[in-house]
């Protein structure tokens, strides 16, 4: 029997393309906008009342993720309540989500082990600064999972002061403290091999390289392109052009993820 491996779906990262491209080989496995462990972020608010208001099987969950996300999200109680959950994500851990998909799919070191196998897993990523840029501009004028719309964003300036002001909130919690949140445990270091990671800049040779490395064969990537950071229009460029202080304000809030996975602006 092949083993599965799990894709963990970055938001803003070509996530869907490459889910496209590799989907057709059936060991593939889309463990999409979530976390593949509980986080030290995903464990602040395991006593919430509202964790268990409504339980979901966990196949449910899985297909209904983004619309728990936005449900959660436009919950104004959410940023007033502090007994609130500190996200979907979990809502979904407390409900016991992470611990019946991961062992379901079998992505761990070994049967009935609780140590995961770093080497079946894999992501996209790409450089911050142009994640951001399509995080806001995302169905536009709504903006990635309608953030504009829930902060009342009047331009991407205004977006990248509010997300790299610690004392506001976000309609994902866990993004705005790491955009790659998803590639992490609790230790301060991702789990995720390098090796095993498809930058978004080099898609289609990066997806190739790590489709490889993972075993899979029955794949097409003849829609997948190299260099598409770089394909911005002139309209999408000017109305997500960085200044010199959005610049360093990114810098300073991220500065530990640009620093483990070598992007600048």
């Amino acid at each position: 029997m092949v083993r599965p491996v799990g894709f963990i779906h970055i938001p803003k990262c070509a996530g869907k393309a490459i889910h496209f491209a590799l989907s057709s080989d059936h060991s593939f496995v889309n463990l999409g906008h979530r976390a593949a462990y509980p986080t030290k972020i995903l464990c602040r608010h395991k006593t919430s009342p509202y964790a268990t208001e409504e339980v979901w099987h966990p196949s449910e969950l899985c297909e209904n993720n983004a619309y728990l996300v936005k449900r959660e999200s436009m919950n104004p109680e959410r940023f007033t309540d502090p007994d609130w959950p500190y996200s979907t994500f979990d809502w979904a851990y407390n409900n016991g989500f992470y611990e019946d998909a991961i062992t379901k799919y079998g992505l761990y070191k070994q049967e009935n082990h609780r140590e995961l196998e770093p080497s079946l897993f894999f992501a996209s990523i790409r450089n911050p600064f142009e994640q951001l840029r399509s995080y806001w501009r995302n169905a536009f004028p709504c903006g990635w999972m309608g953030v504009n719309v829930l902060y009342n964003i009047k331009d991407f300036e205004h977006f990248i002061n509010l997300y790299c002001d610690d004392e506001i909130g976000w309609n994902l919690p866990e993004f705005k403290q790491n955009p790659f949140f998803q590639l992490y445990l609790q230790e301060d270091k991702p789990f995720v091999p390098k090796e095993n990671l498809i930058r978004f800049e080099k898609l289609k040779t990066d997806t190739e390289r790590v489709a490889e490395i993972m075993g899979l064969k029955n794949i097409d990537t003849s829609k997948l392109e190299d260099g598409r950071a770089k394909n911005w229009g002139k309209i999408e460029y000017d109305l997500t052009r960085y200044t010199k202080d959005m610049v360093l304000k990114v810098r300073k809030k991220l500065d530990h993820v640009l620093n483990e996975f070598e992007y600048d602006y």
